[in-house]
């Protein structure tokens, strides 16, 4: 049985053609991996999956915390405009009737986005640890909340 490797762009990737074993190596276009570029194996003609090296899998999980970040940073300045009694990051006087009326409204609207903010950081807290299991294979342990 020969060894057979498929190679070149996404744009000519054709699952469908595979045999079971194949590899086929996409150089570039590919619309799933951030550089293009990726592996898939054929378990039977259609049926594949992408392998996600060490690299690709850390980029993908540094831009899913960078995003609990920013979530949690923007549940921050809300909670914190609605303490300062600000709208529409415009500042309503103090003298305004609105105001004084709305105080109540907006400490709640603080509290509640305040605690909003807490839980996007907590969700934001993701542990990513690799082990050599010295059998050749590495486990991968996700954490996420701290927990």
């Amino acid at each position: 049985m020969a060894i057979q490797n498929r190679r070149g762009s996404y744009l000519n990737f054709d699952p469908q053609k595979m045999k079971p074993g194949e590899f086929a190596i996409v150089q570039t276009n590919d619309p799933f991996a951030t550089d293009g570029e990726a592996v898939y194996i054929a378990f039977q003609a259609g049926k594949v999956k992408r392998l996600a090296t060490y690299d690709d899998t850390r980029s993908e999980l540094y831009d899913i915390v960078d995003e609990f970040i920013n979530d949690a940073n923007a549940e921050a300045l809300k909670s914190e405009g609605y303490a300062l009694g600000t709208q529409n990051t415009e500042e309503v006087p103090s003298s305004s009737t609105y105001y004084h009326n709305n105080s109540k409204y907006y400490a709640e609207q603080a509290e509640a986005s305040a605690e909003q903010a807490e839980a996007s950081a907590e969700a934001a807290q993701v542990a990513i640890s690799f082990t050599d299991s010295g059998n050749g294979n590495i486990i991968i342990t996700k954490t996420v909340g701290g927990n």
